[in-house]
């Protein structure tokens, strides 16, 4: 069961009428029988640091084993996920998440010239942000400005599990900013690149920092809530357009351009 589940939400078919609240997603009755789980996961670095979650209160009351993981972006979390459900269940990794693996492992080889070392300032809803810094590091990306508008988000207590102490020197961590406050420090630190929602365009648009759309909202730009990230296909397909991003900004600025790389 997942909860909650808005994938039919944010996706769903054309309607002969109006729906206030769309069909699908997990039922009242299914959240009921949560009690009689044998275990849960929950996702999130900044979550993990509440002391009263839904976890926690499944533990609490019902003595169900909860799992805290980050976000499963790239290699490491999704491995995590991987072998916790697969201690759960009692059976092997399926072969096809192995073969995705290999593929993502691949892809990294392929394209680590591209994005080694490139600076990046990354913006939006917490546990997003701490996701998407954790798969940045592990592909040579160094996060230099991570913010959040959230107060008391958490964004400091669980960047310390997810950089080193030298990472953490060279990035500014910001909540409760706005991107007015934002726009003025990403300007004078000059990353490669912004990733966050679209929200960031503007600013964006008048530092000429080529923006990756992830998150929510993406509201110029068809298609943002059918992107997958997570999981080892996801983290593919995230790689690919963020080595995109920088091939695409280099062929533009260059005078005469490439068609090989």
């Amino acid at each position: 069961m997942m909860l909650p589940d808005y994938s039919e939400t944010l996706d769903g078919g054309l309607w002969r009428s109006y729906q206030r609240i769309p069909a699908g997603g997990t039922s009242v009755d299914q959240i009921k029988f949560a009690g009689n789980a044998l275990a849960s996961l929950e996702f999130g670095r900044c979550l993990a640091l509440k002391a009263k979650t839904a976890g926690t209160v499944l533990s609490d009351r019902f003595d169900i084993l909860c799992h805290r993981l980050g976000l499963p972006f790239g290699i490491e979390q999704t491995d995590r996920l991987m072998l916790i459900l697969s201690e759960l269940s009692g059976q092997p990794i399926p072969l096809k998440y192995t073969q995705q693996r290999g593929r993502l492992l691949d892809t990294l080889v392929d394209g680590h010239k591209i994005v080694n070392g490139k600076r990046a300032a990354i913006f939006g809803e917490p546990d997003l942000v701490v996701g998407l810094v954790d798969f940045l590091t592990e592909i040579g990306v160094r996060p230099v400005v991570c913010g959040t508008g959230m107060a008391k988000s958490g964004l400091f207590q669980a960047f310390d599990t997810v950089l080193s102490n030298d990472q953490l020197k060279e990035t500014r961590i910001m909540e409760d900013v706005d991107f007015m406050e934002m726009e003025s420090v990403i300007k004078e630190i000059d990353p490669d690149i912004l990733i966050g929602n679209s929200k960031g365009y503007a600013m964006s648009r008048r530092l000429n920092i080529p923006l990756l759309r992830v998150g929510f909202p993406i509201h110029d730009r068809v298609g943002g809530h059918r992107q997958l990230q997570i999981g080892y296909q996801g983290a593919t397909e995230l790689f690919d357009r963020i080595a995109n991003t920088f091939l695409s900004t280099q062929q533009a600025k260059s005078s005469v351009g490439y068609t090989y790389l």
